[in-house]
C-alpha cells in the first residue's frame, strides 16, 4: 500500500465517520423539537466500530517498518 493509498483510506474513514456524526446529531435534535416521544435515536455503534478498524487498519500500515 502506497502512501496516496493510506491517505486516501484514512481521509475516507475520517468523512464516514463525519457523515455518520452529523446524521446522529440530525436525529438527537429532532428528537428533541419532537418533545423527546417514542424512541429515542441511539448511536450507531457497529457502523461506528468498523469504521475505527477501517481508519486503524491504514495507520497500522503506515507505522510498519518498511
Amino acid at each position: 500500500m502506497t502512501h496516496n493509498d493510506i491517505e486516501a483510506e484514512e481521509s475516507g474513514a475520517f468523512a464516514q465517520i463525519g457523515a455518520l456524526s452529523e446524521r446522529e446529531l440530525a436525529e438527537g435534535k429532532a428528537s428533541i423539537a419532537g418533545g423527546c416521544q417514542g424512541r429515542q435515536p441511539r448511536p450507531d455503534a457497529e457502523t461506528r466500530v468498523a469504521l475505527a478498524e477501517r481508519l486503524t487498519a491504514p495507520i497500522s500500515d503506515r507505522q510498519a517498518p518498511a
